[in-house]
């Protein structure tokens, strides 16, 4: 286990530990409203980091950001990452995107139904794993963690 990430992660259809030496850049996909500021962000990361990191985890929280009940908006801002990185999500690539889905009620509520949808999008190429957000938020809503382990089951098989 890394000494500064310890988290489960879907990589690939198998659920890992994240390993030593990964570095993770963290960024908030934000409101359609804040698209320039977004990209030029994107952009400063791209060129000054991109480097230096093996694994991009966007938050791409949909229904924080007034698009709940719209899961593909996760893999649509995951798409234009891997765009602007030039990841397709396929083997042989160095740099990887696991974006970090919403799974918890931050903004408008996330249905359980929704679950395995959301993992599925959050697994969309180019990414090639997946983390569910947030812990405190679900850790008394036990439907809504037993459909995560359901659908992070599904993907190995």
């Amino acid at each position: 286990m890394s000494k500064f990430i310890v988290q489960t992660v879907c990589v690939h259809g198998r659920l890992d530990p994240v390993g030593d030496g990964v570095a993770l850049a963290d960024g908030v996909a934000g409101r359609d409203s804040d698209h320039d500021v977004r990209e030029r962000a994107a952009g400063r990361l791209t060129e000054t980091q991109a480097p230096h990191l093996d694994v991009f985890s966007i938050m791409p929280y949909h229904a924080r950001f007034g698009h709940a009940g719209d899961p593909a908006w996760m893999s649509r801002q995951t798409a234009k990452l891997g765009k602007l990185l030039g990841l397709r999500g396929e083997p042989g690539e160095k740099k990887f995107i696991w974006p970090i889905v919403q799974s918890s009620d931050w903004g408008e509520r996330v249905p359980v139904s929704e679950i395995p949808e959301i993992i599925r999008h959050g697994l969309k190429a180019p990414a090639t794993g997946v983390m569910t957000f947030a812990w405190s938020g679900i850790a008394k809503e036990w439907p809504k963690v037993d459909a995560i382990g359901q659908a992070y089951r599904e993907v190995r098989r």
